[in-house]
């Protein structure tokens, strides 16, 4: 029998899920309905929390300076290691914003691999609000997952790339993915 679920967590009074001293837990409730979901393997356990003492870490050592950048190369370390080579998806346009966050990565002892969106060569054919036709380099998500899987990086930072490419790009990519910059195409995120 199929599960319906219509946004159970809107309309949910007690958020017994996180308050766990509350009221019973009423009918539509996502624990109950997907409890064998819920359930983890002690392995998925253990990664939630090393996770969660990542995150914790960074919260305590923040530092001044751009809080977020800071926040990611601090939890980068504490989950991944020193020694973890960190790959890194970009826009062309966004080369300057992942040089940053590069030297932030780098600056933790980590290394970084880059990867651009323009590769493969392919042409994306387009017409301006004139009514003009006209190409342009195409970005290539694909490729992009499929050379960092190949330096089987343990995690890829995504700067820049566009709405879209990010959600093909994940797909495709067999690390762990940290969404870090997302942009509307031609924005070209900063930070």
């Amino acid at each position: 029998m199929e599960k319906e679920h219509i946004n159970h967590c809107l309309v949910c009074k007690t958020k017994n899920c996180y308050h766990r001293k509350l009221d019973p837990k009423t009918s539509n409730c996502l624990e109950i309905d997907y409890a064998e979901e819920i359930r983890l393997e002690p392995s998925e356990t253990e990664l939630i929390y090393r996770a969660n003492a990542a995150i914790q870490g960074a919260f305590e050592r923040r530092t001044k300076g751009d809080f977020t950048l800071n926040w990611l190369k601090t939890f980068l370390k504490d989950f991944f290691g020193s020694q973890a080579t960190v790959g890194v998806a970009s826009c062309l346009g966004s080369v300057e914003t992942a040089r940053t966050v590069i030297e932030a990565i780098e600056s933790e002892g980590m290394k970084a691999a880059l990867v651009t969106c323009k590769l493969g060569g392919l042409t994306v054919k387009n017409v301006d609000k004139d009514g003009v036709p006209y190409e342009h380099p195409g970005c290539n998500p694909v490729a992009q997952a499929k050379i960092l899987n190949e330096l089987n990086v343990p995690v890829v930072v995504l700067v820049g790339l566009c709405i879209g490419h990010d959600m093909i790009f994940i797909k495709h990519c067999k690390s762990y993915v940290i969404p870090f910059i997302t942009k509307m195409p031609l924005t070209f995120g900063t930070l």
